[in-house]
């Protein structure tokens, strides 16, 4: 099952987790561990996102919606292990 890593404008962070939480749902995909992360920057946070497998989400959408500034695709180790790629 894919995933993404992406950075997306944020405002306070509580409140922001759960816009991210809520757009994920819409759009067929889980924020894993139903969290987002910090730097030292104030004005971006981060999030690891799993893609439907079923094929039924459209990063495009769901990337405009959570206001990604950087999406980064992923598999993980076993994915990678069986030959799939991002």
């Amino acid at each position: 099952m894919p995933f993404g890593w992406t950075r997306m404008n944020s405002s306070p962070p509580r409140a922001r987790r759960g816009e991210v939480h809520q757009i994920c749902a819409q759009n067929h995909a889980r924020l894993c561990e139903n969290e987002t992360f910090y730097d030292n920057g104030a004005d971006y946070c981060w999030a690891l996102i799993q893609i439907d497998v079923g094929g039924k989400t459209d990063v495009g959408k769901l990337r405009d919606e959570l206001e990604s500034t950087e999406w980064k695709a992923l598999v993980s180790a076993d994915e990678k292990e069986d030959g799939k790629s991002p």
